[in-house]
């Protein structure tokens, strides 16, 4: 998030989240929970897929995980036995 969460003053225990920051805490939830990337993009209505892969590209290691190990299967399946 580009903003701190800030304390709400009332009480000691709640924090007080804007706009901005709620938009961040869905993208971050729909992205960890392997959310395409393109679905979250056009739930957050950004104007461009590459909008969202620069803003939230970093939070999807999965994607790169699930390359590799694909990549790993594949070559294993073309070995002489």
């Amino acid at each position: 998030m580009s903003r701190k969460v800030r304390p709400c003053p009332r009480t000691p225990r709640a924090v007080r989240l804007d706009g901005h920051d709620l938009r961040h805490l869905v993208a971050t939830t729909m992205l960890s929970s392997q959310v395409p990337l393109a679905m979250a993009s056009r739930t957050l209505r950004h104007s461009t897929l590459s909008t969202a892969t620069e803003i939230y590209g970093h939070l999807l290691r999965h994607v790169a995980l699930d390359a590799v190990k694909a990549i790993e299967t594949a070559l294993r399946e073309r070995e002489p036995a």
